[in-house]
């Protein structure tokens, strides 16, 4: 049977039935009053850096004999988290314009090959932002954020991402430039707001 510990002190709930992702929700509830949170996982030894992926969450626990979570104040984790985002936006969105850029010129292949990257990067910086609210406490959708919520921010980066497939749809690699430096590009800049609004709010 499996067996979890928590910041290395045994917990006893039965984990036979449970999957990992159910696991993690529990835990999640339980810390959020003690204003803590789940920031490192271990199965059978092995880090699991992307445990709150969600393809992860159907894993059983009856897969492992030990899982280990270790646990860090929420406010810390926050603040540490909400600066490594900002960063990453901050990458993301020079990457936009620079690939901007490139579909101006000649090398359509190489442009299309780092938009996918990005596109990646978007889509890391989604959960990330999710997770951060969810251990704050917080929904997107009731977070001000000048003259928007959290959730619309949001929105408007998936709106031109959407944008954008249908001009590389259509090969007007004009317009996927275009939908990059002037829509995209920007929409990631107001992106950090959400985290500095997150951390006010705690």
């Amino acid at each position: 049977m499996c067996q979890c510990y928590v910041d290395q002190a045994a917990d006893s709930r039965d984990l036979s039935r449970k999957t990992w992702g159910e696991l993690l929700q529990t835990l999640d509830d339980n810390l959020g009053s003690s204003h803590r949170v789940v920031t490192a996982v271990r199965f059978d030894g092995v880090d699991q850096p992307s445990f709150r992926m969600p393809e992860l969450a159907a894993v059983g626990l009856s897969t492992f004999s030990r899982v280990e979570v270790e646990t860090d104040a929420t406010v810390d984790v926050l603040a540490e988290t909400a600066e490594t985002a900002r960063t990453g936006i901050a990458v993301v969105a020079r990457s936009v314009r620079e690939v901007a850029e490139e579909f101006r010129g000649v090398e359509v292949g190489t442009a299309n090959a780092r938009l996918a990257e990005v596109g990646g990067v978007i889509r890391q910086l989604t959960l990330l932002t999710t997770a951060l609210a969810q251990a704050a406490g917080i929904n997107l959708a009731d977070l001000p954020c000048r003259s928007m919520s959290g959730a619309e921010l949001v929105d408007a980066v998936s709106l031109r991402l959407e944008q954008l497939v249908v001009a590389q749809e259509a090969r007007d690699w004009y317009a996927v430039a275009d939908c990059l430096e002037y829509e995209l590009a920007p929409a990631l800049d107001s992106w950090r707001l959400i985290f500095d609004s997150i951390e006010g709010g705690v």
